[in-house]
């Protein structure tokens, strides 16, 4: 039996509310027959993936690998720092304050250049963000 066409492949994914204009709601819905897809959300997710993807505007660096599939983690840490490692420009002023708490304890926190040591940074999380909310003040 085939998969459904627009459906998430990692299964049942987390709620989202999007507030939408009574006109664009009908206009995804139009969208979602003229594609013949089964929901407004088998829309959303299809347009979100395309422009995830896009060369331009989406989630791809410059050797065109797609960057959340670099980054992401279940673990909060884990997630974290592959952000940091990756796209450090992206951060919020508070994460880069973390991050500089992390950068600046080689021995504890790097096993080598650039190679973090995942594990220690999620032992001594709370004192690292404690750090950097020091260091905010």
């Amino acid at each position: 039996m085939s998969k459904k066409a627009g459906r998430p492949s990692s299964g049942k994914g987390k709620l989202m509310t999007v507030r939408l204009t009574p006109k664009m709601r009908y206009s995804v819905e139009l969208l979602a027959r003229v594609q013949r897809r089964n929901s407004i959300t088998a829309v959303v997710e299809f347009a979100i993936e395309r422009l995830l993807h896009d060369k331009e505007t989406g989630l791809l660096n410059e050797k065109g690998d797609y960057l959340p599939d670099l980054i992401f983690d279940d673990e909060e840490v884990t997630c974290f720092v592959n952000l940091c490692l990756h796209r450090s420009d992206l951060l919020t002023y508070d994460e880069e304050l973390i991050w500089r708490a992390i950068e600046s304890d080689k021995k504890a926190y790097w096993k080598s250049h650039r190679v973090p040591n995942y594990e220690r940074i999620k032992a001594d999380w709370d004192a690292i963000k404690m750090k950097a909310k020091q260091a905010r003040q």
